[in-house]
């Protein structure tokens, strides 16, 4: 197909998620339908909080795939993000039972959201998923974020880089012909395990970097860990090689930056 044939502008074609972030909107950066982004970060620097938080902002229907966290840690985490609780705060009043009817609403906020805590995730559990979710929705999902890439496995047989390569690879392949975003949280290898160096392509475990369209990073900014940055180091349709402090707050599983 000749790409002059097709006079749709490339907002149709692959038309941006509603991520409504003020940072996303300063960096001019966009999560396309039908492409695949990379999130890596050391652990405990605050990827699953960032993804949980963007996708329940997103508002767009969505799946998530929780290997990472359980059921009851998610929604607590998701409930504080929503209410800017404490998640402490949160957890007492969920377990007393008192605020059932409270807390209900407040989650139904995310009730474009589907979620799956399986621990053992693969590609065709994936594809099964969104098949699944296309039958009563017309469509597949908007939005697909996988937490983590790391905990997904083939029948390959393969060495772990390798295996995550063509895990990466079946990915894009899967976000292309579903047309929905992809999402893959990742680890981070070497230097970069300890999350005070700002996230470079090299920082991804099996060079994962050159697969995705885009890949974004986050570190610690200071040795508080408390202040985080977030960093572009690949993407499409902006520049790349940026930095840039977010607003994370862990005592609400809360980033700031979305509105």
């Amino acid at each position: 197909m000749s790409l002059l044939s097709n006079s749709q502008k490339t907002s149709v074609l692959a038309p941006a998620l509603p991520i409504r972030n003020t940072v996303f909107e300063k960096l001019r950066l966009y999560l396309r339908q039908g492409q695949f982004t990379i999130l890596g970060s050391a652990p405990s620097v605050g990827k699953s909080i960032f993804a949980r938080n963007l996708v329940v902002n997103a508002g767009v229907n969505s799946l998530f795939f929780s290997a990472d966290s359980d059921e009851y840690t998610v929604k607590v985490s998701v409930a504080a993000a929503l209410t800017k609780k404490p998640l402490a705060e949160v957890e007492g009043e969920m377990e007393e039972g008192r605020f059932d009817d409270y807390y209900q609403s407040v989650l139904s906020r995310a009730d474009h959201v589907q979620w799956s805590f399986r621990a053992d995730i693969n590609i065709d559990l994936i594809t099964d998923y969104i098949a699944a979710y296309s039958e009563p929705y017309g469509d597949y999902p908007k939005l697909v974020v996988i937490d983590n890439l790391g905990d997904m496995t083939t029948a390959s047989g393969t060495e772990k880089y390798a295996e995550l390569s063509e895990i990466c690879r079946e990915l894009r392949s899967i976000a292309r012909n579903t047309h929905s975003h992809i999402l893959g949280l990742a680890h981070l290898t070497g230097e970069y395990e300890d999350g005070t160096k700002p996230v470079t392509l090299k920082a991804l475990e099996g060079k994962l970097g050159k697969i995705p369209e885009n890949v974004l990073g986050l570190n610690w900014s200071d040795t508080s860990q408390q202040r985080v940055d977030l960093t572009v180091p690949k993407a499409r349709g902006t520049k790349r090689g940026m930095t840039v402090p977010i607003q994370l707050d862990y005592s609400r599983a809360l980033i700031g930056d979305f509105y």
